[in-house]
């Protein structure tokens, strides 16, 4: 990490380090796996760009990637609805929930199309907190919070999620 800022090789083993982890959250949060490689490879390119500003303050590396990245997928997020509404494409979450997966397979796409319709404040703690497995302080730091505002966050995202899900289920 202390040679990261002047060391390209130190940085890119940063980089083989956390990006399978920031890949995968980022698939988890977009659903899109291309959307999630453009955001990965966006997100290492801010944090080579900035790791001379960083400043550790007890925030791990690791929570700055994921902070990076979870900006990152909000704005997709963003973008999508607004390109949703200004054109009337569907997005992408819609198609998700329409396609017909087999038996085994429908709980997790229900879950993930649920997932997929909350804020992304939401979407951002609940995978977080047990996708990614961070612990409340953890998705503190990421998020840039106090840790009982992840708790009470994490509470109603979950509430929301149960809700969506039963409505899935019935319908």
């Amino acid at each position: 990490m202390e040679r990261a800022p002047v060391d390209r090789e130190a940085f890119g083993a940063l980089y083989r380090a956390h990006a399978p982890a920031i890949l995968n959250y980022l698939r988890r949060r977009l659903g899109d796996g291309a959307a999630a490689e453009d955001l990965t490879a966006e997100t290492f390119l801010k944090a080579f760009v900035g790791i001379r500003r960083f400043q550790a303050r007890g925030l791990p590396f690791r929570a700055w990637l994921y902070r990076i990245a979870t900006n990152l997928a909000n704005s997709a997020q963003r973008r999508r609805r607004l390109r949703f509404l200004l054109f009337g494409d569907r997005p992408i979450e819609a198609k998700a929930a329409e396609c017909k997966p087999n038996h085994d397979e429908g709980a997790r796409h229900r879950a993930r199309a649920a997932l997929a319709t909350l804020s992304a404040n939401d979407q951002a703690v609940l995978v977080l907190r047990f996708v990614e497995g961070l612990s409340i302080e953890e998705a503190a730091q990421v998020l840039g919070c106090p840790p009982g505002t992840i708790q009470s966050r994490t509470a109603r995202a979950r509430e929301r999620l149960r809700r969506r899900l039963e409505r899935s289920v019935q319908s």
